[in-house]
């Protein structure tokens, strides 16, 4: 019975660890009402952060913008459905272990596992897409840029949770001259 758990629980970190729900706490925000069109109203503003911050940082050109934003919109709403059901999965299985419901897990599990699947190949697809827009620098550049905003973006969460504002308007640019 421990093994079992034990597993359950490196499932549930191997999927949580690579499922990005970086914008805010599972429960934190209902899934309905005013907090989610909040949530949305700020997930629109990172999101037009990112594409100014990035078409920047790659010093893209008009046509190269034209073809990649759209490329790049199209994976972002398909992996915020995967993390979704990830994160509906990860609720569901929290309350079946809660509730003692074992017959269950299994197919929690398989869900999950089929949602990581689909999150993968959502990643690999749009991998192969950009290879088609972008020149291998640019995606060297694209590589490093999300790392670098996914993490800021972490920063600023962190420090709007502690109460603390920050200006993105001053920030520097995701750009890493040195390359």
């Amino acid at each position: 019975m421990k093994a079992k758990i034990l597993s359950l629980m490196l499932l549930a970190f191997f999927v949580a660890g690579f499922s990005v729900t970086a914008f805010a706490e599972p429960g934190r925000f209902n899934e309905e009402g005013p907090a989610k069109e909040r949530l949305e109203k700020i997930r629109k503003k990172i999101e037009a952060l990112r594409i100014w911050k990035l078409a920047e940082a790659l010093d893209l050109d008009e046509e190269t913008s034209s073809k990649l934003f759209p490329v790049l919109k199209k994976y972002d709403r398909r992996r915020a459905k995967a993390q979704r059901e990830l994160r509906q999965g990860m609720k569901e299985l929290k309350l079946a272990l809660k509730a003692g419901k074992e017959e269950s897990l299994t197919d929690i599990i398989d869900r999950l596992e089929q949602s990581h699947k689909a999150l993968q190949r959502i990643n690999d697809e749009e991998r192969q897409a950009l290879k088609r827009i972008l020149t291998v620098k640019q995606q060297a550049q694209y590589i490093l840029f999300q790392q670098r905003f996914k993490r800021e973006i972490r920063k600023i969460i962190a420090e709007a949770r502690r109460g603390g504002r920050r200006d993105l308007r001053r920030d520097r640019p995701f750009r890493d001259d040195n390359l």
